[in-house]
């Protein structure tokens, strides 16, 4: 007999209604940090101070200078310096705890070793990276296809790709259980731009003992980088939300039997309605404690 599917759960569960600010007239629109800061100064708030708390939010958590979570424009500066760094200076700051550095050392050796690559963006989360544990989902999203390895003709590069599908029953599980690691994480500010319909299209012809053994292993996975944050004196994973956050409400839920609870609290974030220039109709969070 085939299980039946699991109950899958809302992302986007009904918000309190706490008034914490104004309120907006026509949705506005919503094309980068002007705009952003416009609405939220409409809101009676400091439009300035919140932008940049919730972008220091974000690069403390690994995001780039050049994510568009905030749909807006990062300090290109930033990635240039570490472009411009050799792989031992790189190296050193990794092991002084540069965040950075980590996630500079695995983009460039995913060019010639995928597991040396996967091994940094796994040290970068366990760091705090919530970006580092969505680049290891997506990789084994990415590796556990084989038929991409009729572009590639590096056979060492191939021969570690093989390594890394040896080691793992299945790269297309790990890719579910990290991306869900992500989402508990990171919760709704990190499951943004299809996140959700990304998970469930990786769970496509995958059995349901398959899925609940990912979701477990997510779990798991967020277990062993808070060990190693405690081990180093420090919470690799913090549960206060950014300041502000912009979400497109999610068109698919997760599959999972037991809910995921993220370790991000936006019970208390307010949300209002915009239109994203990018994403089309999305909700602007504000979080203040």
């Amino acid at each position: 007999m085939v299980p039946a599917e699991p109950a899958r759960q809302d992302l986007n569960p009904a918000q309190p209604d706490i008034f914490v600010a104004g309120s907006l007239g026509d949705t506005p629109l919503v094309n980068g940090r002007d705009d952003l800061i416009a609405t939220l100064d409409d809101l009676g708030l400091d439009g300035a101070a919140l932008v940049f708390l919730a972008a220091d939010w974000y690069r403390e958590r690994g995001y780039p200078p050049t994510s568009p979570l905030l749909n807006l424009e990062g300090d290109e500066d930033a990635v240039r310096y570490y472009d411009g760094l050799d792989d031992e200076t790189l190296i050193s700051m990794a092991d002084a705890g540069d965040v950075d550095a980590m996630q500079s050392l695995a983009a460039r050796n995913l060019l010639f070793d995928p597991i040396v690559a996967i091994d940094w963006y796994k040290r970068a989360a366990s760091h705090g990276s919530l970006y580092a544990i969505m680049q290891v989902a997506s990789l084994y999203d990415t590796f556990s296809n084989t038929a991409l390895d009729a572009f590639n003709t590096d056979e060492y590069y191939l021969s570690r790709l093989s390594e890394l599908r040896e080691g793992s029953p299945s790269l297309g599980e790990d890719a579910l259980a990290w991306s869900l690691a992500a989402i508990g994480a990171g919760g709704e500010p990190a499951v943004q731009d299809g996140v959700a319909e990304w998970v469930n299209r990786m769970t496509d012809g995958m059995d349901p003992a398959t899925i609940q053994r990912a979701c477990r292993q997510s779990e798991r996975n967020l277990l062993e980088l808070a060990a190693d944050g405690r081990a180093r004196g420090s919470i690799a994973l913090s549960g206060q939300p950014p300041a502000i956050f912009i979400s497109r409400p999610a068109t698919s839920a997760l599959p999972c039997d037991d809910d995921i609870r993220p370790l991000v609290d936006t019970s208390l974030c307010v949300p209002h309605t915009i239109v994203d220039a990018r994403r089309g109709e999305a909700l602007l969070y504000v979080c203040m404690s």
